[in-house]
């Protein structure tokens, strides 16, 4: 049976408001909590109250502090009624938990021993009956009792107001939390942890206690994680004037986690993989990912927490401004030009691929069956991207007016897209309102230009479409801001014309006088609009481009439509054609004029990847695509090769990020070029690595290769080094789900049944299942059965974690993009899977993919 939608348009606001929350955890031991609680209505409409629930065990109530008899209410599998209810009064309820026994990972569950919560986007209705829904704002005080031994450490959300003894053998903590918060924000954890501590004073003189707390043995591994705190919070006030509000923050560090981390008001919890790493262990990526997922965190306390979401339509209102605001932060503390591309190329490897198959859907969804399945790119990634466009049409002043002006409007509100855009719009006088179209229509807009010079005029033509996507939503003309520049021939960029074009027609022509009539344009600086720009440049035009192009984005922009067009050319031929020497000369040229950065060379160098192929491609096989990006990436390291070997060799002696970045992909490019050649310096550069990037490095180059013995050697040592390390391990996973070969499925399969693999833990099953799916070659085999194991493995998965199982599925919601064969063959999993008992999560996944036949 299909699970009923819920709908935007049926949105009612709530009937009872909850003045004030207390609850109670008596933990007696992981098997077995006791919550209590209790809450303080009052009504503010008419109708029943209904308390939402899932999985519950209700063992007692009582209405104003009298026991309320069963006839009283009904107690329904996912809902407790009361009918008759007075304009103010006070509910208890007293609910009992089996932590241990929650593999879900969703509400109150046990992690290695620890106790701890995940809310969001209902949990909170499987710890105990509420109104669990993101507009029921309430205060929340929360009192833990549990083993002083077994559980030293009993935080929540707030401050800190009561501790000490309870009885001999244990202990109480009272948290009060004196914001506003729905009840997704509550978070608690009682556990045998190591707190580290450290503290910032904010703009305004006040003193924050910063704490980290993680299992034992892994305080060394904080100090990154403690140092991005403090930026974040520095950078906050800096750039939008935003100040911690409570005496301390708070980060816990868990193993079993179904997200990354969570934004809990004042204790934030992560998963590991977030948090430990030092330079042994965890790779620059890794380092920079910590960064940007605290930021992300922090940053939620004013947009999400102090302002949150009137309803989970909503929900890019807190995660694409958040996304937004972390992006700014990395760019910040790192390199803009770099940072951009890395959010760019995320954008289109996911997000695009996403509007264009079966679970497309607008920004601001119009309905889902369950909300878990919407904490998706398009909401995350293409929201912060509509964030981004409000600050290229306002300018950086008058986006800062803007969120200025929806904070103090705002705050301890939970509102709507609408009034962010209201926000915008009012604070600078400027009507924004065919804006919102960009939140109600799915798919990525394709805007089409052309430019030719007139009579001393250049004159720019533009069309945008939009093709229509699975969800059906209708497509009307947007508002896109285009930033574009115009080149003199001797490099010059023309001055006087504008900054950005706004194209808000089906197509308008621009006209602009110019004194100078040779120029050649470039459009889309800063990729300041999330579109696919098509217009016809020949390869003349691009290398000429590549040499004016003064923008670092513009410029890699530039080299990836060379790259994948050449390899989509090749594709549609089933041959690749050796590169010009021009573009090799180009690529050159960009090491000897020593103008950009290394981490940027990174960039410019690399391959773009198979997923950015792909883009616009109908009905393709996936191997033949495949095998023309190896061809062309073989191709492109053999002409490049003395380079790519100096270039290695002269880094040697450097050390720090950026030398890394591209040292290390001059070595996989080596590898690529002539394994046989190479192996012995890899492996070399392999066992002497003093840093967990080098080290990965060399073993990634390795597992890209078809050398089989050094692929072996180098993974058992690999393990035998680190197996002690869990997030270590999870790389060593990933690396072999990922390989070259022939024979990775059995591999996979064998390694499913590995002792240190555990099916219960998210990470693993990301890394191991779902490295697999990322690997093109052994997902995509002829056979099926890539896509036959996966299925066996989303129903294995559902059985007890719907939320991991229903991600796990999304690759096979692509399978319209690939040629008849492997659509017949996905189409068969699909309906084996549909013919199970599935989890509404997962059964949402499978039901569109296959309505999208």
């Amino acid at each position: 049976m299909t699970t009923p939608s819920v709908l935007l348009k049926d949105y009612q606001p709530c009937a009872f408001k909850i003045i004030s929350t207390e609850l109670t955890f008596d933990i007696q031991s992981v098997f077995d909590v006791v919550v209590t609680n209790t809450m303080h209505f009052q009504k503010v409409g008419s109708g029943p109250l209904v308390l939402h629930a899932d999985e519950l065990i209700l063992k007692e109530i009582y209405f104003d502090n009298i026991a309320l008899p069963a006839s009283a209410y009904e107690l329904r599998e996912d809902a407790l009624v009361i009918s008759q209810c007075p304009d103010d009064f006070y509910l208890t309820v007293v609910t009992q938990n089996n932590p241990e026994k929650n593999k879900a990972l969703s509400g109150l569950y046990a992690s290695r021993g620890m106790l701890c919560t995940q809310c969001e986007a209902e949990g909170f209705r499987r710890i105990t009956y509420f109104l669990d829904r993101p507009d029921v704002m309430s205060i929340f005080t929360t009192k833990i009792i549990a083993d002083k031994e077994q559980f030293p450490i009993l935080l929540s959300n707030g401050n800190l107001k009561e501790s000490g003894a309870f009885d001999e053998k244990r202990h109480y903590a009272i948290w009060h939390d004196p914001f506003l918060k729905p009840s997704y924000l509550f978070a608690v954890v009682a556990a045998q942890l190591i707190r580290l501590s450290d503290e910032f004073v904010t703009q305004s003189g006040r003193t924050v206690g910063l704490d980290i707390f993680v299992e034992a043995g892994d305080e060394h591994y904080c100090s990154f994680a403690m140092q991005a705190i403090k930026d974040a919070m520095r950078w906050d006030e800096q750039r939008f004037g935003r100040e911690y509000d409570l005496e301390r923050y708070m980060i816990v560090a868990v193993k079993d986690f179904n997200m990354g981390a969570m934004e809990n008001k004042g204790l934030n919890i992560f998963n590991v993989k977030y948090v430990l790493a030092d330079e042994k262990t965890a790779t620059d990526e890794d380092i920079l990912g910590i960064e940007s997922v605290i930021g992300h965190e922090y940053f939620h306390n004013w947009t999400g927490n102090r302002v949150t979401c009137r309803d989970w339509f909503q929900l890019s209102l807190k995660e694409g401004l958040t996304v937004f605001r972390d992006q700014e932060f990395s760019s910040d503390m790192n390199d803009r030009v770099t940072q951009r591309i890395n959010d760019v190329s995320q954008l289109r490897k996911v997000q695009f691929l996403e509007d264009a198959g079966a679970m497309a859907h607008p920004v601001q969804p119009k309905a889902y069956q369950e909300i878990s399945n919407f904490y998706t790119a398009t909401v995350y990634e293409k929201g912060a991207e509509l964030v981004r466009m409000y600050e290229v049409l306002l300018g950086r002043d008058g986006f800062r007016k803007g969120m200025d002006l929806y904070f103090q409007r705002h705050d301890g509100q939970a509102v709507r897209i609408e009034e962010f855009l209201a926000a915008m719009s009012d604070a600078n006088a400027m009507d924004l309102s065919q804006f919102h179209q960009w939140y109600d229509q799915a798919g990525t807009p394709v805007v089409e230009v052309k430019e030719w010079i007139d009579q001393g005029q250049l004159h720019v033509w533009m069309s945008q479409s939009c093709p229509q996507t699975a969800d059906g939503s209708l497509k009307k003309p947007l508002m896109i801001p285009i930033k574009w520049a115009v080149y003199q021939k001797d490099g010059q960029r023309v001055t006087g014309l504008p900054e950005v074009l706004i194209l808000t027609e089906q197509e308008h022509e621009f006209i602009f006088d110019l004194k100078n009539t040779d120029v050649l344009v470039n459009y889309l600086h800063g990729f300041s609009a999330p579109i696919i720009l098509k217009r016809d440049l020949s390869l003349d035009d691009i290398l000429t481009l590549m040499a004016l192009e003064q923008d670092g984005f513009a410029l890699w922009d530039l080299k990836q439509k060379l790259m994948i067009e050449w390899i989509q050319k090749a594709y549609q031929q089933q041959k690749i054609e050796k590169l010009p020497v021009e573009v090799i000369d180009i690529f050159q040229s960009w090491v000897s004029s020593g103008r950009f950065s290394l981490d940027l060379l990174a960039e410019l160098f690399r391959m773009p990847s198979f997923q950015e192929c792909s883009v616009g491609l109908k009905a393709f096989d996936p191997i033949l695509l495949f095998s023309m990006l190896k061809a062309f990436e073989k191709d492109f390291a053999l002409a490049l090769q003395p380079l790519f070997e100096s270039q290695f060799k002269a880094l040697q002696v450097q050390e720090g990020r950026l030398v890394r970045a591209f040292r290390n992909l001059c070595l996989s490019y080596l590898m690529q070029a002539d394994e046989k050649r190479y192996a012995a310096i890899c492996e070399d550069y392999f066992n002497q690595a003093v840093n967990m990037t080098n080290r990965i490095a060399a073993l990634r180059a390795v597992m890209q290769t078809h050398h089989q013995s050094l692929k072996a050697k180098v993974c058992e040592k690999f393990y035998q080094d680190w197996s002690v390390n869990e997030l270590v391990l999870d790389k060593w996973f990933f690396l072999q789900a990922t390989q070259m070969g022939t024979d990775v499925l059995e591999k996979v399969k064998s390694l499913s049944q590995h002792p240190r693999f555990n099916w219960t833990n998210p990470n693993k099953l990301y890394m191991l299942i779902g490295g697999l799916a990322q690997n093109v070659l052994a997902f995509h085999d002829a056979s099926g059965q890539g896509y036959a194991f996966l299925k066996d493995c989303i129903l294995k998965v559902d059985a007890f974690n719907p939320q991991i199982a229903a991600r796990l599925a999304q690759p096979l919601t692509r399978w319209k993009s690939y040629d008849d064969a492997r659509q017949q063959k996905i189409q068969t999993v699909l309906k084996e899977l549909i013919s199970h008992k599935l989890s509404k999560d997962v059964e949402e996944i499978i039901s569109k993919s296959l309505k999208a036949s």
